[in-house]
């Protein structure tokens, strides 16, 4: 009996132990199918776009906002030349005509100097232009500006506004929000102290917005138009800009030729100051003589009367 009772067990052992392996077989593939599952889309979300596709989709347009910002760059261009020129009436003309073909337009102006009767001009003249010019055009017109004369000095300025910019427009949207919003309560507002609220708080958001309009389009203005100050000399013998002296020789004759440059200039002011100090001189030479015999007149009349005096006592 016991030797039958064994034989029907180790059977059953056997399959107890087969059927659990089979099972947890099964478990893990159901496991691992539900993770999958739990991990990839679904397949219509897919083409909703949702998930990991979003996210990379919120990349994406951050970074084309960031290459908007770039590209859009806002800067404003400043130049500004000092020139000397024997052609004064062309430098003049050039300022003027070239603006006005290149769609720009002068700002200000001042020229000094005129014409005397004789036709000659009295000294040297001078002017000065602000010109605004489209910042495409901008490097062509100083070339060309250039050209007519010997430039003493130039500056450029390029000055970048492209943060304030895009915050003032930023914040004239969520203005302009506000304001829709509020225009849509005050539309269902039945109360009196709230229609005078909302109507006072829109008049405060339409100033700020006109205000900031205004702003922007100063900024556009300046950054569409160059501002270009010029100022023209007229001369009679152009600078030469020279070399700076490098070796010693260069310098000593440098300096050599500064002291007799400053001599001579001296030289030239003393003359000056003889021919201007001259014509008093004389004026004085003329006031100084007959004075001088006036007081020497006066000066013997009076010890001929002291005279006169101390022996009229004598002989009393």
């Amino acid at each position: 009996m016991k030797r039958y009772f064994k034989k029907l067990l180790i059977p059953f052992i056997c399959l107890f132990i087969l059927g659990a392996f089979t099972g947890c077989k099964k478990s893990d593939k159901s496991t691992a199918q539900s993770s999958n599952s739990a991990v990839m889309p679904a397949p219509g979300e897919s083409s909703k776009g949702g998930g990991l596709e979003e996210s990379k989709n919120d990349v994406a347009s951050g970074t084309d906002n960031v290459q908007q910002a770039v590209t859009e760059r806002k800067v404003i261009k400043n130049s500004k030349i000092q020139m000397e020129t024997k052609h004064f009436d062309d430098a003049v003309n050039f300022v003027i005509t070239r603006t006005e073909k290149e769609k720009g337009y002068i700002q200000s102006s001042n020229i000094q100097g005129g014409r005397l009767e004789d036709g000659q001009y009295a000294g040297n003249r001078y002017a000065e232009f602000t010109v605004r010019i489209p910042v495409d055009k901008l490097n062509s017109f100083l070339k060309d500006a250039e050209a007519l004369g010997v430039v003493v000095s130039r500056s450029d300025n390029d000055e970048d506004v492209t943060s304030q910019y895009f915050d003032t427009e930023a914040r004239v949207k969520t203005l302009k929000v506000e304001e829709e919003r509020l225009l849509a309560i005050l539309q269902k507002s039945d109360k009196l102290t709230d229609i005078i609220e909302l109507e006072k708080r829109l008049s405060e958001l339409r100033n700020e917005i006109e205000s900031l309009t205004g702003t922007l389009k100063k900024y556009d203005s300046l950054v569409a138009l160059a501002t270009v100050s010029l100022t023209i000399r007229e001369v009679q013998t152009e600078s030469q800009i020279k070399a700076k002296p490098v070796t010693f020789g260069e310098k000593l004759a440098e300096g050599f030729k500064q002291s007799v440059s400053a001599l001579y200039e001296i030289l030239k002011g003393i003359v000056l100051i003889i021919v201007y100090v001259l014509p008093f001189a004389a004026a004085a030479a003329v006031l100084f003589i007959p004075i001088r015999m006036l007081v020497k007149w006066y000066n013997k009349r009076r010890k001929a009367i002291e005279e006169k005096g101390t022996g009229s006592e004598d002989k009393k």
